[in-house]
Protein backbone atom coordinates (compact mmCIF):
# COMPACT_ATOMS: atom_id res chain seq x y z
CA UNK A 1 0.00 0.00 0.00
CA UNK A 2 1.05 3.65 -0.77
CA UNK A 3 -0.24 6.86 0.73
CA UNK A 4 1.25 10.00 -0.28
CA UNK A 5 0.23 12.86 1.54
CA UNK A 6 1.71 16.25 2.09
CA UNK A 7 1.62 17.38 5.25
CA UNK A 8 3.81 18.90 7.83
CA UNK A 9 5.66 16.73 10.02
CA UNK A 10 8.19 16.51 12.66
CA UNK A 11 11.08 13.66 12.16
CA UNK A 12 9.87 11.68 15.31
CA UNK A 13 6.35 11.94 13.73
CA UNK A 14 7.22 10.74 10.44
CA UNK A 15 9.12 7.48 11.97
CA UNK A 16 6.22 7.10 14.05
CA UNK A 17 4.05 7.28 10.73
CA UNK A 18 6.49 4.94 9.44
CA UNK A 19 6.46 2.65 11.31
CA UNK A 20 2.84 2.06 11.94
CA UNK A 21 2.63 1.92 8.29
CA UNK A 22 5.01 -0.65 8.34
CA UNK A 23 3.12 -2.63 11.00
CA UNK A 24 -0.30 -2.04 9.28
CA UNK A 25 1.34 -3.68 6.32
CA UNK A 26 2.75 -6.60 7.75
CA UNK A 27 -0.78 -7.68 9.95
CA UNK A 28 -2.57 -6.93 6.35
CA UNK A 29 -0.46 -9.21 3.81
CA UNK A 30 -1.93 -12.16 3.06
CA UNK A 31 -0.41 -15.58 3.84
CA UNK A 32 1.09 -17.88 1.53
CA UNK A 33 -1.43 -20.57 0.19
CA UNK A 34 -0.77 -23.85 0.85
CA UNK A 35 -2.92 -26.03 -1.28
CA UNK A 36 -2.91 -29.60 -2.09
CA UNK A 37 -4.29 -29.98 -5.47
CA UNK A 38 -3.75 -33.89 -5.65
CA UNK A 39 -4.49 -35.05 -1.95
CA UNK A 40 -6.63 -32.19 -1.07
CA UNK A 41 -10.67 -32.43 -0.44
CA UNK A 42 -13.25 -29.86 -0.93
CA UNK A 43 -17.23 -29.28 -0.11
CA UNK A 44 -19.37 -29.30 -2.61
CA UNK A 45 -23.46 -29.05 -1.83
CA UNK A 46 -25.85 -30.35 -3.84
CA UNK A 47 -29.00 -28.57 -2.69
CA UNK A 48 -28.82 -29.04 1.16
CA UNK A 49 -26.51 -31.70 1.05
CA UNK A 50 -23.18 -31.59 1.81
CA UNK A 51 -20.16 -33.71 0.63
CA UNK A 52 -16.60 -34.36 1.00
CA UNK A 53 -15.10 -34.58 -2.48
CA UNK A 54 -11.39 -35.71 -3.38
CA UNK A 55 -9.47 -33.00 -6.03
CA UNK A 56 -11.00 -33.88 -9.48
CA UNK A 57 -11.58 -30.47 -10.16
CA UNK A 58 -9.69 -27.39 -11.78
CA UNK A 59 -7.35 -25.49 -9.35
CA UNK A 60 -9.27 -22.35 -9.73
CA UNK A 61 -12.20 -24.52 -8.25
CA UNK A 62 -9.90 -25.71 -5.91
CA UNK A 63 -8.95 -21.82 -5.10
CA UNK A 64 -11.92 -20.71 -4.83
CA UNK A 65 -12.86 -23.19 -2.21
CA UNK A 66 -10.14 -22.30 -0.36
CA UNK A 67 -10.84 -18.59 -0.20
CA UNK A 68 -14.48 -19.88 1.08
CA UNK A 69 -13.31 -22.22 3.57
CA UNK A 70 -14.53 -25.04 1.78
CA UNK A 71 -11.08 -26.74 1.54
CA UNK A 72 -8.93 -28.99 3.65
CA UNK A 73 -6.46 -31.04 3.13
CA UNK A 74 -7.79 -34.38 4.77
CA UNK A 75 -10.74 -35.88 4.45
CA UNK A 76 -11.02 -36.07 8.60
CA UNK A 77 -10.92 -32.20 8.48
CA UNK A 78 -13.01 -31.58 5.86
CA UNK A 79 -15.41 -34.00 7.27
CA UNK A 80 -15.11 -31.60 10.92
CA UNK A 81 -16.24 -28.38 8.54
CA UNK A 82 -19.26 -30.69 6.86
CA UNK A 83 -20.18 -31.35 10.23
CA UNK A 84 -19.77 -27.50 11.26
CA UNK A 85 -21.98 -26.48 8.14
CA UNK A 86 -24.54 -28.96 9.17
CA UNK A 87 -25.23 -27.67 12.51
CA UNK A 88 -25.00 -23.73 11.46
CA UNK A 89 -27.76 -24.51 8.62
CA UNK A 90 -30.16 -26.08 11.23
CA UNK A 91 -29.48 -23.14 13.15
CA UNK A 92 -30.10 -20.96 10.67
CA UNK A 93 -33.29 -23.06 9.81
CA UNK A 94 -34.61 -22.52 13.52
CA UNK A 95 -33.92 -19.13 13.67
CA UNK A 96 -35.63 -17.93 10.70
CA UNK A 97 -39.28 -19.80 12.23
CA UNK A 98 -38.90 -16.70 14.76
CA UNK A 99 -42.05 -14.31 13.77
CA UNK A 100 -40.22 -11.36 14.80
CA UNK A 101 -37.64 -10.64 12.56
CA UNK A 102 -34.10 -8.83 13.87
CA UNK A 103 -34.20 -5.52 13.80
CA UNK A 104 -30.86 -4.07 14.31
CA UNK A 105 -31.79 -0.24 15.00
CA UNK A 106 -34.71 -1.26 17.45
CA UNK A 107 -32.27 -1.39 20.60
CA UNK A 108 -35.12 -2.53 22.81
CA UNK A 109 -35.33 -6.03 20.69
CA UNK A 110 -33.81 -8.89 22.53
CA UNK A 111 -31.90 -11.01 20.12
CA UNK A 112 -30.40 -14.36 21.84
CA UNK A 113 -27.36 -16.22 20.61
CA UNK A 114 -25.91 -19.18 22.06
CA UNK A 115 -22.33 -19.53 23.33
CA UNK A 116 -20.23 -22.24 24.59
CA UNK A 117 -17.95 -21.81 27.68
CA UNK A 118 -14.64 -23.65 27.18
CA UNK A 119 -14.21 -23.79 31.18
CA UNK A 120 -17.12 -26.51 31.78
CA UNK A 121 -18.06 -26.79 27.55
CA UNK A 122 -21.75 -26.18 28.30
CA UNK A 123 -24.05 -24.42 25.99
CA UNK A 124 -25.13 -21.41 27.54
CA UNK A 125 -27.89 -18.49 25.92
CA UNK A 126 -27.75 -14.69 26.26
CA UNK A 127 -28.40 -12.04 24.72
CA UNK A 128 -26.26 -9.66 22.46
CA UNK A 129 -24.44 -6.64 24.10
CA UNK A 130 -22.53 -6.56 20.89
CA UNK A 131 -22.80 -8.36 17.12
CA UNK A 132 -20.79 -11.01 17.05
CA UNK A 133 -19.79 -12.27 13.23
CA UNK A 134 -20.89 -15.50 11.97
CA UNK A 135 -23.22 -15.51 15.48
CA UNK A 136 -26.69 -16.97 14.43
CA UNK A 137 -29.33 -14.86 16.18
CA UNK A 138 -32.93 -15.25 17.39
CA UNK A 139 -35.61 -12.92 18.38
CA UNK A 140 -37.45 -16.03 20.49
CA UNK A 141 -35.60 -17.77 23.15
CA UNK A 142 -37.93 -20.56 23.45
CA UNK A 143 -37.49 -21.19 19.61
CA UNK A 144 -33.63 -21.49 20.24
CA UNK A 145 -34.46 -23.65 23.40
CA UNK A 146 -36.16 -25.74 20.63
CA UNK A 147 -33.79 -25.56 18.34
CA UNK A 148 -30.79 -26.52 21.43
CA UNK A 149 -33.27 -29.70 22.09
CA UNK A 150 -33.82 -30.69 18.63
CA UNK A 151 -30.03 -30.34 17.48
CA UNK A 152 -28.74 -31.77 20.87
CA UNK A 153 -26.40 -29.91 22.92
CA UNK A 154 -23.63 -32.12 22.44
CA UNK A 155 -24.04 -32.06 18.86
CA UNK A 156 -23.80 -28.79 18.83
CA UNK A 157 -20.98 -28.80 21.12
CA UNK A 158 -18.50 -30.88 19.31
CA UNK A 159 -19.67 -30.14 15.98
CA UNK A 160 -20.37 -26.33 15.60
CA UNK A 161 -18.18 -25.11 18.73
CA UNK A 162 -15.67 -28.05 17.90
CA UNK A 163 -15.03 -29.13 21.74
CA UNK A 164 -14.03 -31.92 21.81
CA UNK A 165 -15.46 -33.55 25.61
CA UNK A 166 -17.94 -32.22 27.06
CA UNK A 167 -17.95 -32.62 31.10
CA UNK A 168 -21.31 -34.16 33.00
Amino acid sequence: MKINVNINVTGDQERELRSLLEKFEKENSNPKKVIDYVNGWVISAIHDDYRASAQFTTARYTNCCYDLGLYAPTKKLIEKKIAYLKVQQRLQEWADICKEKIDWENFNQEEYYIYCDLNDKRLYINTKFAVKCNDIYFTDKEILKRAISDIGEDVIIKDYFQVEEKTS
